[in-house]
């Protein structure tokens, strides 16, 4: 048996599915048809080809100019971002918040003992 290979190719499932139904074993007759193809056996209308490439956008060189300098722009700010990142510290939300309560009450405690005598304040 001579070497063979792994074919890939897109095709409609649906299509794809009734063609294995009805053939049983697909990839014996997709081989069959290639051997009658090559073979002159089988013609086929004409497909027209699709043209290749050959014409670049004229901005190309512009837009992708102006990827890059996107590009650059966002890994300085990811850099300036970590650096940021790395240096900030973040208090103990619990500190800060038993802080401020504490505060909070002082102060209405002053308010409400402001008109008794100075001996009972302290």
């Amino acid at each position: 048996m001579t070497e063979s290979t792994l074919a890939t190719f897109r095709i409609d499932k649906t299509k794809w599915d009734a063609f294995k139904n009805e053939a049983r074993n697909a990839s014996n007759v997709l081989n069959r048809f290639i051997d009658a193809y090559l073979a002159g056996e089988i013609t086929l209308p004409d497909v027209p080809e699709v043209a290749p490439v050959t014409t670049i956008p004229s901005n190309l060189d512009s837009r992708l100019s102006d990827i890059e300098k996107r590009l650059e722009a966002m890994s300085v700010l990811e850099a300036r971002l970590s650096r940021l990142e790395a240096s900030t510290t973040t208090p103990d939300l619990d500190a800060v918040v038993g802080d401020r309560i504490e505060a909070i009450i002082q102060k209405q405690m002053q308010d409400a003992l402001g008109g008794l005598p100075g001996e009972l304040v302290a």
